[in-house]
């Protein structure tokens, strides 16, 4: 497998998204945003915040969704002739210092993912559910404490975490604010998708700030939660 990155500095990420929103008819205010919030592995991948009442946003701010912001810097690239492959690769936007960084791997990349969940059937059904995806290597834990436990050792390092949101004695929220919290280790950023029964809409919302990457209302399809996974992980299409 061949692995290239692509680094933007803090002006070239910026230049991006102006390029990017002026060629969707979205163009960004003239003036520097007073904050930019880049959490690639979200959603809403980018937050930029401008003045209140600046032309173009919504109470000062403009969002990015993970695929936007892929494709701002995809045609970012093209446009300033910074030669990418043509084949399809999986892509993945990660933090770089002040910028960003688009990592794209070429072939076929094994996904490694960790399953988290208290009940074993679940684990095992969660995993069968994976085997669309291609080549996939899982390891299972039955609660947040091991999860952290495997994550910290460096044995296995995780492309996606699949964590359930209801477990004990450390729930999914438990484990994503210790997971998201210890800063110096280099999988903090590890996209996690939560899975939950619960309809609760503050459930799901205490999931989000607590850094879930997505979370997902259970039961769910193969095909939705393969969709999931891909984004996520990105995997996109040049």
């Amino acid at each position: 497998m061949e692995r290239r990155v692509v680094i933007f500095s803090p002006a070239e990420f910026l230049q991006a998204f102006r390029e990017y929103g002026v060629e969707t008819g979205k163009p960004l205010p003239e003036a520097p945003p007073a904050k930019i919030a880049f959490e690639p592995v979200h959603e809403v991948a980018l937050t930029l915040s401008f003045p209140p009442g600046s032309p173009g946003t919504k109470d000062g701010v403009i969002s990015f969704t993970q695929e936007d912001a892929l494709t701002a810097l995809i045609r970012f690239c093209g446009s300033h002739n910074v030669p990418l492959p043509l084949a399809m690769a999986k892509k993945r936007l990660t933090s770089f210092k002040d910028g960003c960084a688009l990592m794209i791997e070429l072939g076929a990349p094994v996904l490694q993912g960790m399953i988290i969940d208290d009940h074993a059937m679940m684990r095992n059904i969660i995993g069968k559910m994976l085997n669309p995806l291609g080549p996939t290597q899982t390891i299972e834990a039955s609660g947040g404490a091991e999860a952290l436990q495997l994550i910290q050792s460096g044995g296995f390092k995780p492309d996606l975490i699949i964590c359930d949101l209801h477990m004990s004695p450390m729930n999914g929220v438990g484990f994503l604010k210790a997971l998201r919290g210890d800063q110096e280790h280099p999988y903090c950023c590890t996209p996690v998708l939560i899975l939950t029964a619960e309809k609760s809409g503050q459930a799901q919302e205490m999931a989000c700030q607590a850094g879930a990457s997505r979370v997902l209302q259970k039961p769910i399809s193969p095909k939705i939660l393969a969709l999931h996974i891909k984004q996520i992980c990105g995997h996109w299409d040049i």
